[in-house]
């Protein structure tokens, strides 16, 4: 009697990837299976465990999820994994901190990739009202516990990412009530 025991298969953990840039998935299989990767596009030879995943300029999905299936005679398991996609920043120019639950701190969508970014803001004297590494509790249009008045105020992001060079963004934020 032959046993084939069941393949086991790991496709990596969930990843975070800026459009344009690609990443080397980190799947594991027992015992050298065959493995299938679905979908297969964006990924250099699906039938690898560990493809190069390419987010060219022109992809459209937020998110993908992937599936990897191994293979060994009649047995089959599968694992998923997904990978996000994000272009750049979404830094929002209005916030309005006015209690009602709608937009009430500083939204910086995907900041939280880069943990060791600086975020500033100053008012229209160059005053700094807010400082932050990492941005793990957003602004909300204080200073020193106290309510900033409607108006413009503007910011400089540095992302600090230890693997490139330091980006920084800046532009104009508006209070709005």
């Amino acid at each position: 009697v032959n046993i084939t025991p069941t393949p086991e298969v790991d496709a990596g953990p969930d990843l975070n990837v800026q459009q344009g840039e690609s990443v080397v998935l980190q799947g594991h299989v027992s015992n050298d299976q065959a493995v299938q990767w679905q979908p297969s596009t964006y990924l250099d030879n699906a039938q690898m465990i560990q493809p190069t995943f390419f987010s060219d300029e022109e992809i459209e999905e937020k998110e993908i999820i992937f599936t990897v299936t191994a293979t060994n005679g009649k047995c089959t398991a599968t694992d998923e994994m997904t990978i996000s996609i994000f272009n750049g920043f979404d830094v929002f120019s209005a916030f309005s901190p006015n209690g009602d639950g709608v937009n009430d701190v500083w939204s910086l969508n995907w900041i939280e990739q880069f943990p060791n970014a600086s975020i500033n803001v100053f008012n229209r004297w160059g005053d700094l009202i807010f400082n932050s590494v990492g941005y793990k509790q957003p602004w909300d249009g204080t200073r020193n516990g106290k309510a900033l008045p409607i108006g413009t105020y503007y910011y400089v992001i540095d992302i600090n990412d230890s693997e490139e060079a330091t980006e920084s963004l800046s532009g104009s934020l508006t209070i709005v009530k």
